[in-house]
């Protein structure tokens, strides 16, 4: 008898996991559910950059502040790796203008592509540099205000 009952409440049992099982792979109409799309990538535009003697500090277009840390890496010549502290994991790298110790200063965005000098012109030679490289590909460059 009790062998009954439980092959009773076994089989009952099937269709409830069944049903379950149904209930998440078909919508109302019986048609299969289609998976959540995913998110979207995230991309910003780096706007902004600050740097300090331990990290450069870059503000992206909607206002994502991320940090890349000089650590163990700074070396007189600058430091590379990848903007953490938000969602944005894109490449840099910081390039030090030769017997320049790093300080705070302020970064400006520049063009990406080499500037056309004129005969005779001497070139603006920034002491320190960023440029970021986003996820798909696109390149941006800083300079900080003072150079010689």
């Amino acid at each position: 008898m009790r062998l009954l009952l439980i092959c009773a409440l076994a089989l009952g049992g099937c269709g409830v996991v069944e049903r379950t099982i149904d209930k998440f792979r078909y919508d109302r109409t019986g048609d299969d559910v289609a998976p959540p799309p995913p998110p979207p990538l995230q991309l910003a535009a780096p706007s902004f950059a600050v740097l300090d003697p331990e990290a450069v500090v870059v503000e992206m277009s909607d206002g994502a502040q991320c940090r890349g840390n000089s650590g163990a890496g700074l070396k007189a010549a600058g430091w590379s790796g990848t903007l953490t502290e938000c969602p944005y994991p894109y490449a840099y790298s910081v390039e030090l203008a030769a017997g320049y110790v790093s300080q705070r200063a302020w970064l400006d965005p520049v063009s990406a592509e080499p500037k056309v000098l004129e005969e005779g012109e001497v070139p603006f030679r920034p002491i320190a540099t960023l440029v970021v490289t986003a996820s798909d590909g696109s390149v941006f460059r800083f300079e900080s205000r003072e150079g010689f």
